[in-house]
C-alpha cells in the first residue's frame, strides 16, 4: 500500500471558515491523500514546540481522504493511518502554518520510508462465536448455510423467524411434537419461496437437520420444550450468524 499527501498552504477568511474564528492569526493547509491506495483514512495533528494546540481538521469530501488544517502559527506533526483489507499503513511529516513563503515542510510529497517498512498483522477471517451452542447445532447450520447460493438474502429473516419460534415452544404455546412440526413449515414457508425452499433443503430439510433433531430426541436430549426451544435457538443462531460474514 502506498500512501501519498499532497499539501496545498494557504489562508482563508474567518468569515468563509468559521472553524478559523476561533483562532488567532490563523492559516489553513490543505491536507490531500486521494493518491493513496485505501479504503479508510484517518489523521491525525500533534503540536510541535510552543505550537497553539488549537486546531481544527475540516473534512473536503467523503471519506476523510481530504482535509484541510485549521491552526495558529506554529509547526505540527502530520500523521496519515490508510487501511484496507490487506493491513495498515502509516505515514507522519510535519508542516508550517504560517511560515515564510507557506512552503510546507519538509518535501510536500512524503512516502513512507522503504527501509522501514510497516508489516501489520494480516486481517482474521470472520469467525462466529458458538460458545454457547450446547448442542453444536450452531456451526453445523453456519457451514451447511455458506454452501447456498445467495445465502444472505433469506438468513436473516429466517434467523428471527426461527429464533421467535423457539420463544413460542419454550412458552408452551404447542402441545406436542406434531404441532411443533407443522408451525415450522409454516414458519420456514412465510420466509422462502418454492425455488428457495430447494435452495435450503441441504440445510433445514429432513435428510439434514430433520435427521440431527430425530438424532437427539432418540438420544433423550430433546424430551422437554425447553429442550427443543434451545435446539430451535440454536437453529436461528446459525442463520443469524451468516449475515454478519
Amino acid at each position: 500500500m502506498r500512501v501519498i499527501v499532497f499539501l496545498l498552504l494557504g489562508i482563508f477568511c474567518s468569515s468563509l471558515w468559521g472553524a478559523e474564528a476561533a483562532l488567532e492569526t490563523s492559516s489553513s493547509v490543505v491536507l490531500d491523500g486521494r493518491t493513496s491506495k485505501g479504503d479508510f483514512f484517518k489523521w491525525q495533528v500533534v503540536p510541535l514546540g510552543a505550537s497553539s494546540k488549537e486546531f481544527t481538521l475540516i473534512p473536503v469530501g467523503e471519506g476523510n481522504r481530504r482535509v484541510i488544517l485549521v491552526a495558529a502559527k506554529g509547526k505540527y506533526q502530520i500523521i496519515l493511518a490508510v487501511s484496507d483489507e490487506k493491513g495498515v499503513d502509516l505515514i507522519d511529516f510535519e508542516v508550517e502554518v504560517g511560515g515564510d513563503n507557506n512552503k510546507p515542510n519538509p518535501n510536500p510529497n512524503p512516502n513512507p520510508n522503504p527501509d522501514d517498512p510497516i508489516n501489520p498483522d494480516p486481517p482474521k477471517p470472520y469467525k462466529p462465536d458458538f460458545s454457547n451452542s450446547t448442542l453444536g447445532i450452531s456451526q453445523r447450520i453456519y457451514d451447511r448455510g455458506l454452501t447456498v447460493n445467495n445465502y444472505i438474502q433469506d438468513s436473516s429473516k429466517l434467523g428471527d423467524e426461527i429464533v421467535g419460534l423457539a420463544s413460542e415452544i419454550a412458552e408452551g404455546k404447542y402441545q406436542n411434537v406434531g404441532e411443533i412440526q407443522n408451525a415450522t413449515k409454516l414458519t420456514v414457508a412465510s420466509v422462502l419461496s418454492e425455488t428457495r425452499l430447494k435452495d435450503w433443503e441441504p440445510v433445514l430439510g429432513a435428510a439434514s437437520l430433520g435427521k440431527e433433531l430425530s438424532d437427539l430426541a432418540k438420544a433423550g436430549k430433546l424430551s422437554s420444550n425447553k429442550e427443543i426451544s434451545d435446539a430451535y435457538r440454536e437453529v436461528g443462531i446459525g442463520l443469524k450468524a451468516l449475515r454478519s460474514k
